[in-house]
């Protein structure tokens, strides 16, 4: 099972060969995980602005397979790739027609805001993305 979001390139995000920058798809997909976590029922602003548990990524990898274009939009399909008890692994698919485009992975680790140090995924978040995995 994958959650499903779209995309639109804008010709703002694009180089002057007409194909959009590589690094401004990470702006993207990080506006379809707003969209993910809103589906589970998670509040943006408590999220993001908790002053007890942050989720940043740790890691991150793109591959891409072709390009992405002004004017046009996009599917992108967001699964849970692992889960552990502090740390989820995302996969983004980008496609067009059908056709991959782009497929990225996010690693975030949960923390504390304090110490940040290593903190269980919350249970309700841990549960929600069991079903995308």
């Amino acid at each position: 099972m994958s959650f499903q979001s779209q995309i639109q390139i804008h010709f703002n995000e694009a180089d002057p060969a007409g194909i959009a920058f590589f690094g401004n798809v990470f702006a993207k997909i990080h506006q379809c995980y707003e969209d993910f976590l809103q589906s589970m029922g998670i509040d943006l602003e408590e999220w993001f602005l908790s002053p007890k548990l942050i989720a940043p990524i740790r890691h991150t990898e793109a591959e891409y397979f072709k390009p992405l274009l002004p004017f046009k939009n996009y599917d992108v399909k967001i699964k849970t790739l692992s889960l552990s008890e502090s740390t989820f692994r995302l996969q983004f698919t980008i496609e067009r027609d059908g056709e991959k485009h782009v497929v990225i992975s996010t690693t975030h680790v949960c923390c504390t805001v304090k110490d940040m140090k290593k903190a269980p995924i919350p249970e309700s978040l841990n549960m929600e993305l069991q079903k995308f995995l």
